[in-house]
């Protein structure tokens, strides 16, 4: 039975270093299935549409290589979108955050200091 081809979608931007659209970025050293549509690449792998419309990541080089990434071209391209339009919340948040545990641990490391003080 021959693969199925799902309806073209609108490749987003690239989003390193999780994606790339074809073309873009440094591609994998192999080239993609030609069998199936290729969303892009994050490097190492393909992101390309099953017959079944499912989202893989094939890896041409590597036995045993696809893993499943969606269920849809469109529900995956909606999450690369939401990731790209929140990124730097996220980015903002993890900042914080490290900020918060560094200020933590230097707070511990002077009580131990303080507290090993004859």
């Amino acid at each position: 039975m021959p693969a199925q081809r799902c309806q073209p979608v609108e490749v987003p931007d690239p989003l390193p270093p999780f994606f790339w659209p074809p073309g873009t970025g440094t591609e994998p050293s192999a080239p993609p299935p030609p069998d199936r549509q290729v969303l892009g690449h994050d490097g190492a792998a393909y992101f390309v549409v099953l017959g079944d419309g499912s989202v893989a990541s094939v890896n041409p080089v590597v036995a045993l290589s696809t893993r499943f990434v969606n269920s849809s071209a469109h529900q995956f391209l909606s999450c690369l979108d939401a990731l790209a339009t929140r990124r730097a919340q996220l980015t903002q948040a993890i900042t914080r955050y490290n900020r918060s545990a560094s200020y933590v641990a230097e707070v511990l490391a002077y009580s131990d200091s303080y507290a090993a003080t004859p």
